[in-house]
């Protein structure tokens, strides 16, 4: 009787780590691209057209690809992250935050002599649900940020 429990309980278990990889991964498809609105007086014939009174589109400031998306602890992350140079652009901040461990690493940028292109690694990850979150930060204030989610499991 405990033989056919063990099966069943493994089985459990790897249905359900099934599910959290496949809620990752399609949330990881879905990864946003946001940045405030800093001219919220522009009206335009689109209602969902973005608008900002001194940046351009967030999309094109700032991207990341982030690998595996799904990956077996201790787990070893790659960001890359793709930033246009702009005047104002001072550090890159790379953040993995999740229950079992938070993880951070900061660029500068330097304006617009600053790489457009870096790559940032993050060793030992423990098993768990993350949120990676990448920041372009101004002079005063945060220009673009995007986020992807990982799991990395046991």
């Amino acid at each position: 009787m405990s033989y056919k429990l063990s099966i069943a309980h493994n089985h459990s278990v790897a249905i359900l780590r099934i599910i959290l990889l496949a809620l990752i991964s399609l949330l990881a498809l879905t990864a946003t691209a946001t940045a405030p609105n800093y001219d919220r007086n522009t009206q335009t014939s689109n209602p969902n057209q973005f608008h900002t009174n001194s940046y351009d589109d967030v999309a094109s400031q700032l991207r990341i690809r982030v690998w595996p998306t799904a990956a077996h602890a201790p787990a070893t992350i790659t960001v890359r992250a793709e930033v246009t140079p702009h005047d104002d652009n001072r550090e890159l901040i790379v953040t993995i935050d999740g229950e079992n461990a938070y993880m951070s690493s900061l660029v500068q940028l330097e304006g617009s002599r600053g790489p457009r292109f870096s790559e940032l690694q993050f060793h030992k990850l423990p098993s768990g649900a993350y949120e990676v979150l990448a920041v372009i930060m101004g002079a005063q204030k945060p220009r673009a940020t995007v986020r992807q989610y990982i799991v990395v499991t046991e």
